[in-house]
């Protein structure tokens, strides 16, 4: 279990540098999801620190912060 530091992931959407991520249901980054109505913000993994152009692409992100 990674707790702190930056780890390799799978992204499961695009993602650009800088957003904050979290995990979808296949446990893939996605870009966090804001607060909309009755429905929560998604949870924060980390920050991404590379750009992901499509589903399946390999990027790094900076967990625990």
């Amino acid at each position: 279990v990674n707790v702190l530091g930056i780890i390799v992931v799978e992204a499961g959407a695009a993602i650009t540098r800088g957003q904050n991520i979290q995990s979808d249901a296949n446990a893939c980054a996605i870009p966090q999801i804001a607060a909309s109505g009755d429905t929560p913000a998604g949870i924060s993994a980390g920050i991404a620190l590379d750009d992901a152009l499509a589903e399946g692409d390999v990027i790094r992100i900076l967990r625990g912060v």
